[in-house]
């Protein structure tokens, strides 16, 4: 079994345990969604919900949804997911901050 403090086994847990694609996901979804609400290209109607309020509510269900997972993966199989839960806070507090600009 390789050694935890070593890189490879580092990237064997991150690998293991979902953190990268996870990580991934994140930053490919984070600039978009910064990109659409921030750029005022998008901005809704009055009366119709445009692309800023769409991509908007689809990244904050689809975070909670990534969250509620590894919340539950921490519950059913210990502490060690307790990582990829640190991780999809942190993209979520960062979408709130990007929303409410």
């Amino acid at each position: 079994m390789d050694d935890p403090d070593s890189p490879t086994g580092i990237i064997e847990y991150l690998k293991r345990h979902h953190v990268l694609k996870t990580f991934v996901y994140h930053l490919i979804s984070l600039p978009i969604i910064a990109y659409v609400i921030l750029s005022g290209e998008f901005k809704s109607g009055p009366c119709t919900p445009n692309l800023d309020i769409l991509a908007a509510l689809y990244v904050f269900v689809s975070f909670i949804c990534v969250i509620v997972y590894s919340l539950f993966k921490l519950i059913s199989k210990g502490k060690a997911y307790l990582f990829l839960l640190m991780v999809n806070l942190f993209a979520l507090v960062i979408f709130v901050a990007i929303c409410n600009r």
